[in-house]
């Protein structure tokens, strides 16, 4: 039904519009017969929206791939040296290669364990580097520099203080 309001909602806004203006709205299911029945039709200036499902659920892993299939097929044609512009609309948050724009929907669920895995591992990484970096400027120095610490401490005052 999302189809059909778009395409009722499009044809009324452009029947107003001025004679150079004009619109073709088609509708297809892009995990289905978008490539058979429309990609023969894409022309320089063509705009293709496709809703994309979140393919990290792995009931929808199928349907996403055959959707973004789709629409790298249908944005490499090239007619009179350019391709359609496409747009994606879903939760997943990677843009596609050959998509113009992508837009991602704000998520009204937990993560899942692997979105939050992923995000625990980058956090611990960050914080490693920020340790190496640390360890190399101590190497580097000889300064031993605390966040919170106003001035460095130097190794050779830490050795007097152990004798």
């Amino acid at each position: 039904w999302a189809a059909q309001s778009a395409e009722a909602f499009l044809s009324k806004i452009f029947a107003v519009s001025y004679s150079i203006a004009g619109l073709n709205v088609l509708s297809g299911n892009p995990a289905d017969h978008l490539v058979h029945r429309h990609t023969h039709r894409v022309v320089r200036g063509t705009l293709l929206i496709c809703g994309r499902p979140d393919g990290r659920i792995s009931a929808l892993a199928t349907a996403e791939t055959a959707t973004c299939l789709s629409v790298n097929q249908a944005s490499s044609i090239q007619s009179l040296g350019g391709t359609c512009e496409s747009v994606t609309i879903g939760h997943n948050p990677f843009k596609l290669p050959l998509s113009s724009n992508g837009i991602f929907l704000p998520r009204n669920r937990p993560l899942f364990l692997c979105e939050r895995m992923l995000t625990e591992n980058d956090l611990i990484e960050e914080r490693s580097k920020k340790d190496r970096a640390t360890h190399r400027q101590v190497a580097a120095t000889g300064d031993i520099s605390e966040p919170n610490h106003p001035t460095p401490i130097r190794r050779s005052s830490l050795r007097s203080l152990a004798l």
